[in-house]
């Protein structure tokens, strides 16, 4: 089984959807992917998308913006409906980036 997209990045604060596209195995077989980093204590479960034929995984603005600014690694594992785990990427690369500018508040995208 392959994985595309194994190295992540996302800026603290910002919105982070990324799809893992699993290639030889169809979804029928899955019963959940998950996605796990231990350097920040994060785990989420990936939804599968047919309009991407992937499985999404998506971290709001108030998740990422408490992640401490690093490059760590995290794993994606799937587990089979028959109760079996596979590590389809096993450390791959996520960097977070620290926020360093700001949109100046109460500006709604007009000019005076």
């Amino acid at each position: 089984m392959k994985c595309e997209n194994n190295n992540l990045s996302v800026i603290q604060g910002d919105i982070l959807e990324v799809y893992f596209v699993l290639e030889n195995i169809s979804s029928e077989e899955i019963s959940k992917v998950v996605f796990s980093c231990a350097e920040q204590d994060l785990e989420a479960e990936c939804d599968y998308s047919a309009s991407q034929e992937g499985y999404g995984l998506r971290l709001e603005s108030d998740v990422t913006k408490d992640l401490k600014p690093c490059q760590s690694r995290y794993d994606l594992t799937v587990r089979f409906a028959d109760g079996n785990d596979l590590t389809v990427v096993y450390e791959g690369v996520f960097a977070v980036l620290e926020k360093r500018n700001a949109i100046r508040g109460g500006d709604n995208g007009e000019q005076a």
